[in-house]
C-alpha cells in the first residue's frame, strides 16, 4: 500500500497534461500512487495515459466507457485508491515538488482527518490560504471559505465514510459543493499548513465562457446546481442533521451564482428573460423574484407590471 494515493480524472486531454505529470515525478517524497481515471475520453487520451502508466509502475489507469462527469471520476477514483492519504489532482493543474513530503510530516504530526493548504490561481495569480476554523463543516457551509477538495489532503477513513454515506450522480457544476460537504461530514479532525501547493489553473471558466451559453446550456448549469445542492441537503438530512439548514442556504448561494453570471453576461434579452423563467417555481421563487425585480429590470426592461415581463427594452449604461 502506498502512502499517498493522487486522483487524477482525465477527460480529452491530450497534449495538455505534461506539466501535472512532471509536477509528480518530480516530487521529494516518492512513496505514491497515481490512479488516472478516463471519463470516456474521444481522444487519445487513454493511449497517453497507458504511456504513462507504462514508464511508471506507480501510475495506474482505469477507465469509464462513457463521460460520466467529475463527480462520478471522482468517485471512481476514491474506489480505487489504496493509499493512507489520499489527494486529488486536476489534468490541467500541478503541485509543488515538496506538496508529498510536508502533508506526510504534517500528517505523522497530527494524524489529521483533513489537512489544509494553499493554491494559486494562474495566471491571474490569486493565493488563498485556510484561516483558522474551529468547525470545518459549518465553515464550508457558512460561506467562510470555497469548497474546492483539491486543497486538501484526506485520511484514508474519510474516503472510505465518503464511499459509504455520499453517492455519485451526473453532475457537471457545483460537484466539489457536494463533495466537500461529505467529506467535511466524515471528519472529526483537521490540520492547517500555512503553505500555497497547488496550481490551479483557471483559463475561463463559467463566468467567461456565459455570453456564449444558449439557454440549453444554463439550464444544464441550474440543473447540476440543483442535483449537488439537493443531494448536500439529503446527506445532511440523514448524517448531520444538525447542519441541514445550513446546507439548503449552499443550494440558494449555487443557484444565484449561476443565475446572475449568466445575466449579467447575457446581451439577449430574450434569453435573459428565459434564463429567470427558469426560476419560476416554488423552491427558487425567491430568487425569480429578486432577478424579475432588480437586474432583469435595471438592465432591459420598462415595465408597467409588478415583478412581470413588458415589452419594451430599455438598456442601462451604468449596468
Amino acid at each position: 500500500m502506498a502512502y499517498f494515493s493522487i486522483l487524477i480524472p482525465v477527460f480529452n486531454q491530450v497534449g495538455k497534461m505534461d506539466r501535472c505529470v512532471s509536477s509528480i515525478m518530480e516530487q521529494t517524497f516518492g512513496d505514491f500512487e497515481v490512479v488516472f481515471v478516463n471519463d470516456g475520453s474521444t481522444d487519445d487520451s487513454l493511449s497517453m495515459l497507458n504511456g504513462y502508466a507504462a514508464k511508471d509502475p506507480r501510475f495506474r489507469v482505469v477507465s469509464h466507457e462513457q463521460n460520466q462527469a467529475l463527480l462520478a471520476a471522482r468517485f471512481t477514483g476514491m474506489r480505487e485508491a489504496s493509499g493512507k492519504v489520499i489527494v486529488f489532482l486536476d489534468s490541467d493543474d500541478y503541485i509543488e515538488k515538496t506538496m508529498l513530503m510536508e502533508i506526510r510530516d504534517k500528517y505523522e504530526e497530527t494524524g489529521a482527518d483533513i489537512i489544509r493548504y494553499g493554491l494559486v490561481a494562474e495566471p491571474e495569480g490569486r493565493t488563498w490560504v485556510p484561516s483558522p476554523c474551529e468547525d470545518l463543516l459549518a465553515g464550508y457551509l457558512d460561506g467562510q471559505f470555497p469548497p474546492g477538495i483539491v486543497k486538501n489532503a484526506y485520511a484514508q477513513r474519510v474516503i472510505r465514510g465518503a464511499l459509504e454515506t455520499g453517492e455519485s450522480f451526473y453532475c457537471n457544476m457545483g460537484e466539489d459543493s457536494y463533495l466537500a460537504g461529505v467529506f467535511y461530514g466524515n471528519a472529526e479532525s483537521h490540520a492547517d499548513m500555512d503553505r500555497v501547493f497547488y496550481h490551479y489553473i483557471f483559463e475561463g471558466g463559467m463566468s467567461a465562457l456565459s455570453k456564449n451559453n444558449n439557454i440549453k446550456k444554463i439550464q444544464k448549469q441550474y440543473d447540476s446546481s440543483m442535483a449537488s445542492g439537493t443531494h448536500l441537503i439529503a446527506f445532511m438530512k440523514k448524517y448531520r442533521p444538525e447542519y441541514a439548514e445550513k446546507a439548503k442556504k449552499v443550494l440558494m448561494n449555487m443557484l444565484d451564482y449561476v443565475l446572475l453570471t449568466n445575466l449579467y453576461a447575457e446581451e439577449d434579452p430574450v434569453n435573459a428573460i428565459r434564463c429567470v423563467a427558469l426560476y419560476d417555481r416554488e423552491d427558487t421563487q425567491d430568487l425569480f423574484e429578486k432577478a424579475c425585480r432588480g437586474l432583469l429590470r435595471k438592465k432591459y426592461l420598462k415595465t408597467g407590471r409588478e415583478g412581470g415581463f413588458g415589452e419594451q427594452f430599455v438598456t442601462d449604461p451604468e449596468f
